[in-house]
């Protein structure tokens, strides 16, 4: 028996017959097994879309302990130059005003570089500080 469905396909007994005229060594699996490998299929995906967004969270949080490191680095090593040079000024120029050191405080790393060295043969604070 076969039941011929609105789109003209048939289904039923006569689809099997006709596939097994045509695919005689053709074995179609139970229809309960295969809502078990699509169940196991689905199980299966849901497990490796946990895994990657597990892992892209660990990715993010290494990568942010990375910046996070590597920031702390950048301001430590601004942080000694700017101590080092305060003392440098203090050593060769006397007291350093509050406003000599917002200017060092507010420095680049290049700046306190350039008057790193340059405070080897400054005269004064204006020379050390001068844009030339």
């Amino acid at each position: 028996a076969f039941t011929v469905q609105g789109d003209g396909r048939q289904s039923g007994d006569a689809m099997d017959d006709r596939l097994n005229h045509k695919l005689p060594d053709l074995i179609l699996p139970d229809v309960e097994e295969v809502l078990k490998g699509t169940e196991m299929l689905e199980t299966n995906l849901d497990r490796i879309k946990a895994n990657a967004i597990a892992e892209g969270v660990m990715i993010g949080e290494l990568r942010g302990k990375l910046e996070g490191k590597l920031e702390g680095k950048l301001e430590g090593k601004l942080e000694g130059e700017f101590t080092l040079l305060e003392r440098q000024i203090v050593k060769r120029f006397g007291a350093v005003t509050e406003d000599i050191r917002l200017r060092l405080r507010t420095a680049t790393a290049d700046q306190l570089e350039v008057w790193a060295e340059r405070i080897l043969d400054a005269c004064t604070l204006a020379e050390l500080f001068s844009d030339h």
